[in-house]
């Protein structure tokens, strides 16, 4: 039997699965996942400030100049998705 192991969360001890053994670090409550996995992505996106920065202006913007337009039709050809998201855009 594996020893308890205390809930980086909660703080409670728990018995980890077998086959993470050393490697879990929460309980098996669902609120305890969600947190350490917040957790982690707010570090992650702490590391890399940039990172989808960087992919917009390699590869959005590039779409977006060769299709230059192509929203603006988008939405006069389809006045029901514009009005489902209660956008109003005024054209002069």
């Amino acid at each position: 039997m594996h020893e308890q192991k205390e809930c980086c969360i909660c703080q409670h001890p728990f018995v980890p699965h077998p086959r993470l053994k050393d490697r879990q670090k929460t309980c098996a409550a669902a609120s305890c996942r969600r947190e350490l996995k917040r957790r982690a992505n707010k570090d992650w996106r702490t590391q890399k400030p940039d990172y989808f920065l960087v992919r917009y202006n390699t590869m959005l913007k590039a779409w977006n100049e060769k299709n230059i337009g192509y929203k603006k039709r988008y939405r006069q050809e389809h006045p029901e998705y514009v009005h489902s998201l209660g956008i109003f855009i005024f054209c002069a």
